[in-house]
């Protein structure tokens, strides 16, 4: 048998911010250590796309690329490839400084073939409308249209979709930053992370 207990967000450190919905000019942000299955390039392409559809957006993808060096480099050639000056690779950087990306984007962008991640819950946590990859784990955690918005994994074009849906629909854009956060508050805070603990180790206990 298998007990899920899910980690704890800051939200002293991540908390919430009021948003509204941007015009046509946005930025768009993305973070993960550089490995392939991160899927950036996805976002890289779909923030072209919005481009191509005469909006200005801004891509900001924060993460160590030390750890796939040639991944980065293919991921800056796919940026020039469509205005290198609009993608923004910020390597390591602290927590405040992440805090500050958090509250000063518009969307928050989680493309990965993998199951989970704290970085989706503390930008939901900090009321950032976010776009998740339909893959087992973090996306089964959160519905679809009320705490965030789903895509299919590797469709760069449904990414752009999501953006521009949330962008033309601002009582949507408002629903989901408010309402991620409110599930980011409710089930991943770490008093509910020591309940989940407490209740595997009684009903191991019980046995």
């Amino acid at each position: 048998e298998c007990f899920i207990a899910h980690s704890g967000t800051d939200f002293k450190r991540f908390s919430y911010v009021r948003r509204e919905p941007p015009g046509r000019s946005f930025r768009i942000l993305s973070s993960g250590i550089f490995l392939a299955y991160r899927r950036f390039e996805d976002v890289i392409c779909a923030a072209k796309t919005l481009g191509d559809k005469g909006y200005d957006p801004e891509l900001t993808v924060v993460g160590d690329y030390t750890t796939d060096k040639k991944y980065h480099h293919a991921l800056k050639r796919i940026a020039a490839g469509w205005d290198s000056r609009r993608v923004t690779f910020t390597g390591k950087i602290s927590d405040e400084e992440l805090k500050a990306l958090l509250q000063s984007h518009h969307f928050f962008v989680f493309p990965h073939l993998q199951s989970q991640s704290l970085s989706v819950y503390e930008a939901m946590a900090c009321g950032l409308p976010t776009i998740v990859a339909q893959l087992p784990g973090a996306y089964e955690t959160m519905v679809d249209g009320e705490h965030a918005l789903f895509v299919p994994p590797g469709r760069p074009s449904a990414i752009a979709e999501a953006i521009i849906k949330l962008l033309t629909v601002p009582n949507l854009y408002l629903k989901i930053s408010r309402q991620g956060a409110d599930l980011v508050r409710r089930r991943f805070s770490w008093s509910s992370y020591a309940d989940e603990m407490v209740n595997v180790y009684s009903r191991v206990l019980d046995r």
